[in-house]
């Protein structure tokens, strides 16, 4: 049996080959064994919540963003027909009552508090705007328009996209005023469908026709009284209802 003891009662731990310091290998401690950007005893550090939209959620956000601005469209646009619709009755009235001489009835409403304007004057010639009674007005008559016109193109001249409407003391109209004009005419021309007096072309329209639609604008916008014979409105109906009856009716002027 092998003896663990040698030579002068040495033991084994003696023996040469054992004979360098004893180093123990490194262990774990404490140190290696923590993170040290954090501690075991401390909590987390607070992280704020950031909103996470999914792409259902944003996807209802626009389609209802969409459906408020269609709305919106639809409302300006039912605006826009309460208006004409309002004025077209406004003009008939006021004709009828001319007709019948209700003056004294109109006026007696509008100080009831109802929504007549009388700021217009009457489509009769003895009331209507002269030379003489508006004399900074530029264009009395179409030839003098046109005679304007050809010296403006030629030297730059701009008075908007319907240059020959002007006020009492010949100003230009503001756009504003211009954009709802049309739209009181294209309602006017619509009047005119539903009462089947609408013409192919401008030159064929009736007398009753005509004189609907001088009433209605005269009285809604009184600078078209500001032309002999009506022309200015007569001139702005020939260069646009064409174009109007073109996208609006069929060919049987539906």
């Amino acid at each position: 049996m092998f003896s663990m003891a040698g030579e002068g009662g040495s033991s084994l731990w003696n023996n040469t080959a054992f004979s360098g310091s004893y180093t123990p290998s490194p262990g774990p401690t404490l140190t290696n064994m923590t993170s040290p950007d954090a501690d075991s005893f401390s909590p987390p550090p607070l992280k704020v919540p950031q909103p996470q939209f999914s792409l259902f959620q944003q996807g209802a956000y626009m389609h209802e963003n969409q459906a408020l601005r269609e709305h919106c469209g639809i409302l300006e646009a039912q605006v826009t027909k309460l208006s004409i619709e309002r004025d077209t009755i406004q003009a008939m009235f006021h004709q009828l009552a001319s007709s019948v001489c209700l003056d004294e009835a109109v006026e007696s409403l509008s100080s009831k508090g109802t929504h007549l304007s009388l700021s217009a004057p009457s489509t009769s010639n003895a009331k209507r705007p002269t030379r003489e009674t508006h004399p900074k007005v530029k264009f009395w008559t179409q030839d003098a328009f046109l005679d304007w016109a050809e010296r403006a193109s030629a030297q730059g001249l701009h008075r908007g996209k319907i240059p020959y409407l002007e006020g009492e003391n010949g100003e230009q109209v503001p756009e504003a005023t211009v954009k709802a004009i049309r739209k009181t005419l294209r309602g006017g021309w619509s009047e005119l469908v539903n009462r089947q007096l609408a013409p192919k072309s401008w030159g064929k329209l009736a007398s009753t026709g005509n004189q609907f639609i001088h009433s209605l604008m005269e009285r809604s916008y009184p600078l078209f009284t500001l032309a002999h014979d009506g022309w200015k409105l007569d001139y702005l109906c020939k260069s646009s209802y064409s174009a109007w009856r073109r996208n609006h009716l069929d060919d049987n002027g539906n």
